[in-house]
This record gives structure tokens, C-alpha cells and sequence, in this order.
């Protein structure tokens, strides 16, 4: 995903970028939901993704996050 970005913000410079994407919850039997950490912010969030280029949709966005 980070080259079609990169590319894209040749073109459009700092300008907002809307991607398609999707986000899921995972909940276990006994309640707890999977939640991950993101590496750049050390933030917790639950998994998802963008919609990289040639993908078909959102649900293939966020079944490769987890």
C-alpha cells in the first residue's frame, strides 16, 4: 500500500487522500475482543485496514489485518 501512497502524494501533495477500508471486531466466547497495537503510535485499536489497489472489498481489507 505504501507505494501506491507514495505515488499518489506526488500528485496531490499534502491534500486529504480518502482510501477505502474496513475495520472488524473479533469478540470471543467469554466477551474479550482482540484489539492490536500499532507499531508507529504504540496506539491499541481493533484490526483493519485500507483497501489496497486490485482488491476486490472492504471484507478483504479487514480479513488480512487479522
Amino acid at each position: 500500500m505504501g507505494n501506491y501512497v507514495n505515488d499518489m502524494r506526488e500528485h496531490i501533495g499534502s491534500r486529504p487522500l480518502i482510501l477505502p477500508g474496513a475495520t472488524i471486531i473479533v469478540q470471543a466466547e467469554n466477551k474479550d475482543i482482540l484489539m492490536q497495537r500499532r507499531s508507529d503510535t504504540n496506539e491499541w485499536g481493533l484490526p483493519g485496514g485500507a483497501l489496497e489497489p486490485g482488491r476486490k472489498s472492504g471484507r478483504d481489507s479487514s480479513t488480512g489485518a487479522v
